[in-house]
């Protein structure tokens, strides 16, 4: 049986969450987020003077067995931006692995994609245990992504997104040199179904 690590990647306003909120189940517009939120693991938060125990979800798709880490449904920011430090996201992933049956893992944040070496040793980690990892680009200009966040919210900073973009492409350069398994995504739009073109890429990649 063939698993999957999907990694998307792109700065703020690339289209990441709608990609990694399409292997819920078809999300029309106006309609419900599919699949359930599950968690993953917790951890300890330093709240004042004390210490509380916080979760770290993941959203479910039982009948096609697959898992988005992170927080999704909620606000603008999703995905591994809801999640605090880069070794939480990386044991996110690898508790998302060990989920059930799940045999796809998706994941995407605006940080996590501007960071390659860490998630390069995921990547080698988990292929020993079976996972393909695909580094996933949605790679719209710079200029399209900050029209994007400025058009979902109003007065939005959007000062650091060029220098994000240009990030993201370089961590794009470094996976092409290292041999990995990278895949560039189209940024078009199924406005029929409400799914971004890619989904269909991707599906097509993971045998759904």
């Amino acid at each position: 049986m063939n698993r999957f690590i999907v990694n998307i990647r792109g700065t703020n306003g690339a289209g990441k969450t709608k990609l990694a909120e399409a292997f819920m189940g078809d999300r029309r517009e106006g309609g419900a987020l599919g699949g359930e939120d599950v968690t993953l693991l917790t951890y300890m938060k330093q709240l004042k003077s004390e210490q509380r125990s916080k979760p770290i979800l993941g959203r479910w798709n039982a009948m096609d067995r697959t898992m988005l880490v992170g927080k999704y449904g909620h606000a603008n920011c999703g995905g591994c931006d809801t999640i605090p430090t880069q070794d939480l996201i990386c044991d996110a992933v690898r508790a998302a692995t060990e989920y059930k049956d799940c045999r796809v893992v998706v994941f995407e944040g605006s940080l996590v994609s501007t960071i390659f070496d860490r998630y390069k040793q995921l990547d080698m980690e988990l292929n020993k245990k079976g996972w393909k990892y695909l580094w996933c680009y949605m790679s719209p200009s710079a200029e399209e992504c900050i029209e994007r966040v400025l058009k979902r919210t109003e007065g939005a900073k959007t000062t650091t997104i060029a220098d994000k973009h240009r990030a993201v492409r370089a961590t794009r350069d470094k996976a092409m040199k290292s041999g990995l398994r990278v895949l560039d995504m189209s940024t078009g739009w199924d406005a029929a179904n409400g799914i971004p073109d890619a989904f269909y890429t991707l599906a097509g990649e993971c045998q759904l």
